[in-house]
């Protein structure tokens, strides 16, 4: 009897310690797991950060073009029109212009060839308006840059060719001896599509001639200047007459003249 009661306290004790050993191993698995789950959770944003710094100190320069497509008013026919494309540099290198390409009648006259970063820079453009009366006209410009990610950018001008006053004549000859009153009467019309008033007169050099401006009513709204000569001694000379007026489309007029006195 002693010995069976002795028996099943031993398997007792045994049971016991049997059972706390596998609560143990089973707790210590459950952490070992979920520190590896953790650790694999924040390890790929880490990485994340890490690129995020990287990309932040890449140098690289960034052309940003102002108004890449610039219309100009209309003109008339013979202006030169200029223009100066502006160009940013919103990246953090120098900006290095390599080539300006233009195509026909369409001239650069100057750029910047490095921009620093936060900078701005100008490409000027020259357009010759010459023979295209009463048209629509279009230019190109190619411009190749450092710029990794648009390393070359097209840029248009483009504007109307229209008669927007009518001169008649359009330059004053006056020709004659010196004994002759020698004058010349000029017509200033302006187009219905672009009026504007006649503000003030003035010569580039007004040695030689005398002018007279005063409003005409054939056509109306239209204006007359006569030119007289007032040399007296037989030579050539040349003079300028420059209208001033209220349009932002023709702010002036000039009109050459030319004079040519003999005995």
């Amino acid at each position: 009897m002693e010995s069976l009661k002795s028996l099943l306290t031993y398997f007792f004790c045994y049971t016991l310690i049997f059972t706390f050993i596998l609560l143990y191993n089973h707790k210590t698995l459950e952490a070992g797991e979920a520190e590896e789950i953790n650790f694999s959770t924040i390890k790929p944003e880490s990485e994340k950060s890490e690129n995020r710094t990287n990309n932040k100190h890449v140098k690289t320069p960034k052309a940003e073009f102002e108004n890449p497509d610039f219309i100009f008013k209309p003109v008339e026919d013979g202006t030169k029109v200029t223009h100066d494309f502006i160009v940013n540099n919103i990246g953090n290198e120098p900006l290095l212009i390599k080539k300006v390409k233009t195509d026909c009648g369409c001239t650069t006259i100057a750029y910047d060839s490095a921009i620093l970063p936060s900078k701005k820079g100008i490409i000027r453009i020259n357009v010759d308006t010459t023979g295209y009366s009463n048209k629509l006209i279009s230019r190109f410009i190619t411009v190749t840059t450092n710029d990794p990610q648009t390393p070359t950018k097209k840029l248009k001008i483009s504007g109307s060719i229209e008669t927007l006053v009518n001169v008649f004549p359009k330059k004053v000859m006056l020709l004659g001896n010196v004994e002759q009153n020698i004058e010349m009467n000029v017509k200033i019309a302006p187009i219905a599509k672009y009026p504007f008033v006649i503000k003030s007169l003035k010569l580039d050099d007004g040695t030689n001639i005398n002018v007279h401006l005063k409003e005409s009513n054939l056509p109306i709204g239209s204006w007359d200047i006569i030119v007289k000569n007032t040399r007296k001694k037989v030579g050539r000379y040349f003079d300028k007459i420059l209208l001033n007026t209220d349009s932002d489309i023709i702010p002036e007029i000039k009109i050459n003249v030319f004079g040519n006195i003999t005995d």
